[in-house]
């Protein structure tokens, strides 16, 4: 499994183990063992606010990096993490 996997396997058991609901939005048919673009997570609108601190968490659980967020719709948050090693 490469990385890019493990972080998305792990940031789905995390929203799972916090009960959010979430589905992942386009072509999953080769995940997790190949994710070619970017993430599409889809979260219902009452939670949206709360989803920086529940990513920022994340991140410092698994020693990711939040290194981006972007608000770009009301409705709409752009997370970019990032990792080394």
């Amino acid at each position: 499994m490469n990385d890019r996997s493990y972080v998305a396997q792990a940031l789905f058991r995390y929203l799972e183990h916090y009960e959010v609901a979430y589905c992942v939005a386009g072509d999953t048919r080769q995940y997790p063992d190949a994710i070619p673009s970017d993430i599409d997570i889809v979260v219902p609108g009452s939670i949206v606010d709360e989803l920086p601190r529940l990513i920022a968490r994340f991140c410092r659980e698994i020693d990711v990096h939040l290194v981006q967020l972007l608000r770009h719709e009301q409705t709409a948050v752009y997370f970019v993490l990032a990792w080394t090693g």
